[in-house]
């Protein structure tokens, strides 16, 4: 929270009048940040820093009337300048221990561990993809696709089945087959010109050709223009070939 060196003032202001203050006089707490006093005045607080500080100005409202009021920052107000000073003194200060001065903020760690994850899953996947998934890696690239993602997990169990087996090329295809010991032969019997891969059955096996240029635009297509397009488009070519 970038309000956190105000709480602290006004968590350290409220513990010295605490014993400076008589019962029954009026205390003022002035602030330059209205985020602060926003959340102080939240009905859900998550920080514990900002639990302490409303708890002590709540312990000075049984015996004195509190106000925390909200001035414009350097205005010239002798105790706000004063408060700025003091702030920026203690931020400069060098910190000597393990932990650190203030609490680190859950959505900042959080943030900071799904950067760490999609770099990590971004470099394993480069790696892995240089020597294996061929297929996966000319049919949707080597950098991570969220809208492709967001799509397939829109699918029925079914049609996100068959995406899978699109974009992998792990399906019931000649190529995987022989690789399983499960074909005699890994070639496209349509054609027997090549290997029957998805990407051949999507970009150029010419028994297709007529199908593909009328359900997805081309009779021949690269790999980059197969990925622009819809995933529901590839599913239902895939379909009308009788391969799924």
């Amino acid at each position: 929270m970038v309000f956190q060196t105000e709480i602290v003032a006004i968590l350290s202001c409220a513990q010295t009048v605490r014993s400076r203050v008589e019962a029954g006089e009026h205390i003022r707490i002035c602030t330059d940040s209205q985020a602060a006093i926003k959340a102080l005045g939240a009905p859900t607080i998550t920080s514990r820093l900002v639990r302490e500080c409303r708890g002590v100005l709540n312990e000075l409202t049984r015996e004195r009337e509190v106000t925390v009021t909200w001035v414009p920052g350097h205005s010239g107000i002798q105790g706000n300048e004063c408060a700025d000073q003091l702030a920026k003194a203690g931020s400069e200060i060098t910190m000597v221990g393990p932990g650190s001065a203030l609490e680190i903020p859950f959505c900042l760690g959080r943030g900071r561990i799904k950067e760490w994850l999609c770099r990590e899953h971004l470099r394993h996947w480069r790696v892995e993809s240089e020597s294996k998934c061929r297929q996966a890696r000319a049919l949707m690239g080597d950098t991570s696709n969220r809208e492709l993602a967001w799509s397939i997990r829109a699918l029925s169990r079914r049609d996100a089945r068959t995406a899978v087996h699109i974009l992998t090329g792990h399906g019931t295809l000649n190529y995987h087959m022989y690789k399983l010991g499960r074909s005699d032969t890994s070639r496209c019997k349509a054609c027997g010109d090549d290997e029957k891969t998805s990407l051949h059955v999507l970009s150029d096996c010419p028994v297709y050709a007529g199908l593909r240029h009328r359900m997805l635009g081309s009779a021949l297509l690269g790999p980059k223009q197969i990925r622009e397009l819809p995933v529901r488009n590839l599913i239902l070519f895939w379909r009308k070939t009788g391969l799924s």
